[in-house]
């Protein structure tokens, strides 16, 4: 396996054969043809290959490094143990076939989250078990890796399901005032606002064979908790996105209640670097510092920014890549982040989204929950399992984050 720095290597080599391309024709005043066009595309996808492999391995460094700092080394109490042991037998054998020692198991770490889930529309209860925590990070992971609006954003776990209240103040308005000796002071009042937040059951299901559950050499839990959390990812991704609030989360696209416009940009097919910039000036300055202030794009728009140069005379490109393990790529000195459910480019889309995500709160409900069934697929000697886990999202109303959109 290649080292980060071998991989940085590479990803820089990549980086200076694109620039040279888009160097070369504008230098001699015209577009990339076709050829060349295709080759930069190529080189993108490669690059973009080498930075989610750059990406994955930090994530292991940092969990690692988390690990060392807490004294956690692999799971000292006997109870996790325990119910990671339970929630395999229980994943490859079901649960009427588990012995009294490891149902005891599995119910003692239902202290950490719930057996059942109630859905919205039936409110029918399905019995389960909660993914045990040496499984969560690979979840979360999941999560992240196919929705970047997990990644980008402010997540909140609550342990119960009921319509919850997030409170908000901006007072990026207000100033102290300037008073003469012995005068009076003027009350300067401010307003406490809120966004409520439901609980939105997603789920998903995933059929495999029993003799794949029964090869020891599989990881039946790790990888079913992949394949759900993946699946999960996917679908609650494209609600955060462009979800209207109708039975489910408001997404930073929607109409009413996502991020307002910040930036129209003059050609329908195409963004400029001033544009960009345009739109970062469009957020007030008080949420244009901190460690989630950052872009989102889908995947083909950030390859038109990386084609972008600073100015007329100045080759430098507007997209600058990591030169250390731990400092993302930036984007006008700003990180950004690839969601591919963001709109491309074209008539009238929202393509581009700048601001701090910390004010883009997603809920997450309890942990996500497992359910083994094993009649139902009896006649192909397989076996079901279902992934359930509750969420909502709303954007706070105060600017923080703005949109390009294309004339």
């Amino acid at each position: 396996m290649k080292t980060a720095t071998e991989l940085r290597h590479e990803y820089m080599q990549i980086r200076e054969q694109m620039r040279e391309l888009v160097t070369r024709a504008k230098a001699e005043g015209r577009d990339l043809s076709g050829e060349e066009n295709a080759q930069f595309m190529r080189m993108h996808t490669d690059q973009e290959a080498l930075e989610q492999a750059i990406q994955a391995r930090s994530i292991i460094a940092g969990m690692e490094t988390e690990n060392r700092a807490s004294g956690f080394i692999a799971d000292p109490q006997p109870s996790k143990i325990d119910y990671r042991k339970a929630f395999d037998s229980y994943v490859r054998r079901g649960e009427k076939y588990l012995d009294q020692a490891t149902l005891a198991a599995l119910q003692a770490g239902e202290q950490r989250g719930t057996s059942t889930i109630t859905t919205e529309t039936t409110g029918a209860i399905y019995g389960g078990y909660v993914v045990p925590t040496e499984l969560s990070p690979e979840f979360i992971m999941a999560l992240k890796q196919y929705g970047g609006m997990y990644q980008a954003s402010r997540i909140v776990r609550t342990a119960g399901a009921g319509l919850w209240n997030q409170p908000y103040v901006d007072d990026t308005s207000t100033a102290a005032l300037l008073t003469a000796e012995a005068s009076a002071t003027t009350t300067q009042d401010f307003s406490i606002s809120r966004i409520q937040l439901n609980a939105y059951t997603y789920r998903s299901k995933i059929v495999v064979s029993r003799e794949w559950l029964q090869d020891e050499a599989v990881n039946a839990a790790s990888e079913i908790n992949t394949m759900l959390a993946t699946r999960l990812g996917r679908a609650i991704n494209a609600h955060f996105t462009t979800g209207d609030g109708s039975s489910k989360p408001t997404g930073i696209l929607a109409t009413s209640g996502g991020a307002p416009t910040g930036k129209t940009t003059a050609s329908a097919t195409a963004i400029t670097a001033t544009e960009i910039l345009d739109l970062v000036h469009s957020v007030d300055p008080a949420y244009r510092t901190g460690p989630n202030v950052a872009f989102m794009m889908n995947d083909s728009t950030l390859a038109a920014v990386k084609k972008l140069t600073l100015g007329s005379s100045d080759s430098t490109p507007l997209w600058v890549p990591s030169m250390r393990d731990g400092e993302p790529a930036t984007i006008w000195g700003f990180p950004y982040v690839i969601n591919q459910s963001m709109e491309s480019i074209a008539t009238g889309k929202k393509t581009i989204a700048f601001g701090d995500w910390n004010y883009y709160v997603i809920r997450e409900v309890l942990n996500p929950i497992f359910v083994r069934t094993d009649e139902l697929f009896l006649d192909n000697f397989s076996v079901g399992f279902y992934g359930f886990s509750r969420y909502d999202a709303k954007l706070i109303p105060v600017g923080a984050i703005k949109l390009l959109v294309q004339a």
